[in-house]
């Protein structure tokens, strides 16, 4: 029960489950400083304030992938510390012209570590294998 002269509040209200990786919310209020409403607005950044992004990307990329150059043995094994562990795909071709994608047996023998066996052993550094995974 409220007198003449004091402020009456409204009922509580909840207001959960706002805000996102894309939204946050935007909060009015009475004049007495409760919640009146809560909406949701997209956050956007200005490509002004995006700051070496190249490099973070490329700091994400490197970590990876692994690159190498093998060739001279029938079994060739790369090391790799790729997060992703045995989760890789595993390209390979020719060091010169016309760069031709070269086919082999393929085992992820570990988490790090990737055989490769040739029918006949490639001329030494003719190979590169590129070894490509994702984060986790």
């Amino acid at each position: 029960m409220t007198t003449a002269g004091q402020p009456k509040l409204k009922a509580a209200t909840s207001y959960g489950g706002f805000g996102s990786a894309t939204q946050v919310p935007v909060i009015t209020t009475t004049a007495f400083g409760t919640v009146d409403t809560i909406t949701e607005t997209n956050i956007q950044i200005p490509s002004t304030q995006v700051t070496d992004f190249e490099g973070a990307v490329n700091t994400q990329l490197n970590k990876n992938t692994h690159v190498a150059t093998i060739g001279g043995s029938a079994t060739d094994t790369v090391t790799h510390a790729i997060p992703a562990g045995k989760d890789v795909s595993v390209q390979l071709y020719t060091v010169a012209a016309p760069y031709s994608t070269v086919y082999a047996s393929i085992e992820r023998t570990s988490t790090t570590v990737v055989t490769i066996k040739f029918a006949v052993a490639p001329a030494a550094a003719s190979i590169r294998v590129v070894i490509v995974g994702s984060s986790t």
